[in-house]
């Protein structure tokens, strides 16, 4: 696929460029950072404008829940783990002592487990991480190194990922500078932008190398990477637009984050379009 060159391609120098954060780091981990990250310079101010308003920490726990949501929606083996409790995973994303004692827990009960003689292999009532495709095909290519590296596809040479990479890094530090603006109050559009845009680079890596793939569960693991990217860029949209209408920031700098991320948007959902039909057609030959 082929882009037209982005307008934030040329702009300052690239020291704030997060594309080796995206494709290293678990999806659960770069959130949490990215929040720290999105707040860090609210958090060191001091007086009444440091508190942010009832209304506002509100806001902000419903955005971190909608996005908390979507990645739980696809993940079966923290579902699994959480026995099906939503709130009690949003709980432990807020706080990350309480998914370590979670998976502490859940390690001990296994440790406790001790196998029947004879008793043929099962996997009910068991945590396996097996049970989630994605984490299987992870495990997968962790365990089996590929011969001929040259047949395999860098990520960083696919025009989507070098794409989106730049407009997330483009679109985090603008909401960014909004937000550390001691004179405007702190905006709830503005604040879901950066939460949410981080995760679509990081959502295409994930996918990225399955799309390529002819076998049908790689493909079908790829397709919930791109949708999920695709679900958070139009959050992002969505907002952008809602930042355009209030007038926060450069409006000329928000008019461009949208156009580009329309051509984010566009890309994902044409990549969306090639896996599902390599999914139809693997799946039906011999």
């Amino acid at each position: 696929m082929q882009h037209t060159k982005h307008r934030f391609s040329d702009r300052g120098d690239h020291r704030g460029d997060l594309r080796p954060y995206f494709f290293q780091r678990d999806t659960s981990d770069m959130l949490e950072e990215a929040f720290h990250e999105l707040l860090r310079a609210r958090g060191d101010r001091t007086g009444a404008s440091a508190k942010a308003a009832p209304s506002t920490e509100t806001d902000e726990r419903n955005i971190r829940r909608e996005q908390y949501e979507t990645l739980f929606a696809d993940d079966a083996t923290m579902r699994t783990l959480f026995n099906h409790d939503l709130d009690a995973f949003c709980a432990a994303m807020e706080d990350p002592a309480l998914m370590e004692t979670k998976f502490l827990e859940r390690l001990k009960g296994l440790e406790l487990q001790e196998p029947v003689e004879d008793a043929p292999p099962s996997n009910e009532g068991t945590w396996d991480v097996g049970r989630s495709p994605a984490r299987q095909w992870e495990e997968q290519h962790d365990a089996n190194a590929i011969d001929d590296a040259s047949d395999v596809p860098e990520l960083q040479e696919d025009s989507l990922y070098e794409l989106a990479s730049l407009w997330a890094c483009a679109c985090q530090r603008w909401s960014r500078e909004v937000l550390d603006q001691r004179d405007v109050p702190r905006d709830r559009d503005c604040y879901r932008v950066g939460i949410n845009v981080l995760l679509i680079p990081a959502k295409i890596a994930f996918g990225f190398r399955g799309s390529c793939s002819e076998d049908v569960l790689e493909l079908q693991v790829a397709a919930v990477g791109y949708w999920q990217a695709s679900a958070f860029c139009m959050r992002v949209l969505d907002s952008l637009a809602s930042c355009f209408g209030k007038k926060l920031g450069d409006r000329d700098v928000v008019h461009d984050l949208l156009d580009d991320g329309r051509e984010v948007f566009d890309g994902i959902q044409e990549k969306l379009a090639e896996i599902e039909e390599d999914i139809r057609y693997h799946g039906k030959r011999p």
